[in-house]
């Protein structure tokens, strides 16, 4: 279900996209799709944002944000050399 979701929402090809949790119940495979599609859209030049609580691919990110009790931690973990996210697919 969130694959077509996700599907129907690019259909509209919009600027902006925000993702909220977007792996979260999915499998491995299904979570690989999520991944592919999300790098394809960044190719694109496509401005997304997501939210996760759980760890998320950092190679996606041009800037990425950490926070914890609604405290801003770390910002662009690249440069930081700092990487509390996971770095591949699930």
């Amino acid at each position: 279900l969130q694959k077509l979701l996700l599907e129907k929402e690019i259909s509209y090809n919009p600027d902006i996209l925000i993702l909220c949790e977007p792996l979260q119940g999915l499998d491995s495979k299904s979570s690989e799709i999520i991944c592919t599609r999300i790098k394809q859209l960044k190719n694109q030049g496509k401005t997304i944002l997501i939210l996760s609580s759980v760890d998320f691919p950092t190679e996606y990110a041009d800037t990425t944000y950490y926070l914890e009790g609604g405290t801003l931690l770390l910002t662009n973990i690249k440069e930081n050399n700092h990487k509390p996210f996971k770095t591949e697919c699930v």
